[in-house]
């Protein structure tokens, strides 16, 4: 059902928070949530100052209103994919979410929306679409099925790439695959697995394939804060909350309690694992570059050398610009980390399931990179 429910992501990243549908003409507001033109506008209608945020409730002195033609190209290409429509007759309509009833909840014998399963009360119930449940007792292809989760994976890459993910579209030639293969890019979706080839870059989303990239790293205890121990070996890590008697060297982290691995890379693809064992505490796990700022504030971003992911009591971010919250199907206990230095790439997924819970992007790196950790109340193991 993972795939049921990353659809719903996109389609909900894809609509108006006011109208409920796909955005039309979408503009940006000062707080970065992006609505329709005439719905911001009919919203902040009558009012002369403090104009609020649907959504978030920030207010701004003034109506600032950015085009974000980006996000509506991308609107029109996800409308070419199919997907279930947004709005549908009334008496198909979750009452909450004013969503399409697309899925039968086994547990509680009634229909919800691809929103109501991402929620708690559903979130580790067993659900299937409603023409599945319908019509269970018959064989459905299982080759049609795989074909199902890989085609929805790929869409689900494809519109990320779109809502900024690469830094500049015209500068990234074939990032839009065409059904005619061609020398620039082309793509192949084989039953058991999904490989996408741009500019002749090939991206791994196989188990197999990504570990076959696995090191094996160990933490610097010349970079680790003062409140973080590390364990015999350095493949384990701790914040006390209690400052230890450390020296101040210049590669150690005195404000944030971070600590980098002892090996950078400057080229190649790696892959390693990191094991979360204290549950909801606040961690951030990916890569820095080795100009980060280790005595002063860190920029939590590309812009400022780190590209990681957040978790915090079973919320998940990515560190992009902007910020972009996550919704995984699951809660990660272990997380794999992927970094294709050429590519300019670094994704995290669960490393159990093998979820993609994001994916950087960018220009080729420049600098050295180390496996990054932040730790506040938290334990980490690597694995």
């Amino acid at each position: 059902m993972a795939s049921a429910a990353q659809l719903g992501n996109l389609q909900g990243e894809a609509s108006c928070s006011i109208c409920l549908d796909y955005f039309t003409d979408p503009v940006m507001i000062d707080c970065g949530h992006n609505f329709c033109r005439s719905c911001i506008t009919q919203s902040w209608e009558g009012s002369d100052e403090n104009f609020p945020c649907p959504q978030c409730r920030a207010t701004s002195s003034a109506k600032n209103l950015r085009p974000n033609r980006q996000l509506g190209n991308m609107v029109e290409m996800l409308k070419q994919f199919y997907l279930p429509p947004l709005k549908t007759p009334e008496e198909n309509l979750c009452e909450k979410h004013n969503q399409a009833q697309l899925l039968f909840c086994a547990e509680d014998h009634t229909m919800i929306c691809l929103f109501c399963r991402e929620y708690k009360v559903h979130r580790n119930h067993l659900a299937s679409p409603i023409e599945e449940a319908a019509e269970k007792h018959k064989d459905v292809s299982s080759t049609l099925s795989r074909w199902f989760r890989v085609w929805s994976q790929f869409v689900f890459y494809l519109v990320r790439c779109f809502l900024g993910l690469f830094p500049s579209l015209q500068s990234r030639r074939g990032v839009l695959p065409s059904f005619v293969p061609s020398p620039s890019c082309g793509f192949t979706i084989p039953i058991f697995s999904v490989s996408l080839w741009c500019n002749n870059e090939k991206l791994p989303f196989t188990e197999a394939l990504m570990k076959g990239y696995k090191v094996m790293v160990t933490l610097d205890p010349d970079t680790t804060h003062p409140r973080l121990l590390l364990s015999e070996g350095g493949r384990r890590v701790r914040e006390t909350g209690t400052a230890q008697p450390l020296p101040d060297t210049p590669k150690r982290f005195t404000i944030w309690p971070c600590v980098l691995g002892s090996e950078g890379f400057t080229s190649g693809r790696h892959y390693w694992e990191v094991q979360l064992l204290q549950e909801r505490a606040l961690f951030l796990v990916g890569v820095a570059a080795e100009s980060v700022n280790r005595k002063g504030a860190i920029t939590w971003s590309p812009e400022g050398g780190v590209w990681a992911v957040e978790g915090w009591r079973g919320k998940y971010k990515a560190l992009a610009s902007p910020e972009t919250p996550l919704f995984p199907h699951e809660e990660p206990v272990k997380l794999g980390v992927y970094l294709d230095y050429e590519g300019g790439r670094l994704s995290l997924y669960n490393a159990d399931s093998m979820e993609l819970l994001y994916t950087f992007l960018q220009a080729p790196f420049t600098q050295r990179l180390f496996p990054f950790f932040c730790l506040i109340g938290a334990e980490l193991r690597l694995v």
